[in-house]
């Protein structure tokens, strides 16, 4: 073989080695960017909160709360109309990031004290406060349930991989969020789900969809309330962002 053709072979195999390599890193820091799933499908980490954003009819993303009237469903209503919503459709209350976002496996309590002069819930670290009837509403996790003064476990989330691909990066989530309260104009008001106090008619099981390459998540609830000038009535919540696996904030 001329030294030309020999030297010509010499830099096609490394040109096709280096492509090789370069494939391979890809790969690998494709699978290292995956988020790591614990036993049993656990995540251990933040959801953090997107602002909601209203359309016409309704949000058109983002995180959102509304309320259902007594006797009623998520489908035909009624709904409880907030009259210090931003948005046209005044049924839906847009919700805002908060400090941290909902941690799982980690209380976040109201502070010590929760109200303010007002009857505002102060609470942020999940989502802001919203207003509410002319009042700050603000959502915790409570290791002590607030209205029955029994012990509560911390919000839980975990995944199940229902795709009928098995390599598919979108898995069904699901959570455990009996802890979650609402301080507003004085009082506490229970939005758990399964509910703080055992099975409520109107409540039903935290479920959304993870991505568990990018973190893109949502998840959906709703928990009736049992006592107070809400009595009967549903919360339906509606939660999307982005997961982070670990917990880089302050205990």
């Amino acid at each position: 073989m001329s030294y030309r053709r020999r030297l010509f072979a010499t830099l096609l195999f490394s040109a096709l080695v280096m492509s090789s390599c370069g494939t391979s890193d890809e790969s690998s820091s494709g699978e290292n960017s995956r988020i790591e799933v614990g036993p049993n499908g656990e995540l251990e980490g933040v959801f953090g909160i997107d602002p909601g954003i209203c359309g016409n009819l309704g949000p058109e993303s983002g995180s959102w709360f509304r309320m259902i009237e007594p006797g009623g469903n998520s489908l035909q209503g009624p709904f409880i109309t907030n009259f210090d919503s931003m948005c046209p459709n005044q049924q839906y209350s847009l919700l805002s990031p908060g400090t941290i976002g909902l941690r799982a496996g980690k209380f976040q309590k109201h502070p010590r004290p929760a109200f303010d002069a007002a009857t505002n819930g102060l609470a942020n670290e999940i989502v802001g406060p919203t207003r509410f009837y002319s009042v700050n509403f603000a959502l915790s996790s409570e290791d002590i349930n607030p209205l029955t003064a029994t012990s509560l476990p911390p919000p839980r989330f975990w995944t199940i991989n229902e795709s009928a691909t098995k390599d598919s990066s979108d898995w069904t989530l699901m959570a455990s969020l009996q802890s979650l309260f609402i301080a507003w104009n004085g009082e506490f008001i229970e939005q758990g789900a399964p509910h703080p106090e055992g099975f409520v008619g109107g409540t039903t099981s935290p479920r959304g969809s993870i991505n568990l390459e990018t973190g893109r998540y949502y998840i959906d609830w709703k928990s009736e309330v049992s006592a107070g000038p809400f009595a009967g009535s549903i919360g339906q919540w509606h939660l999307e962002g982005i997961y982070t696996s670990g917990d880089a904030s302050e205990d």
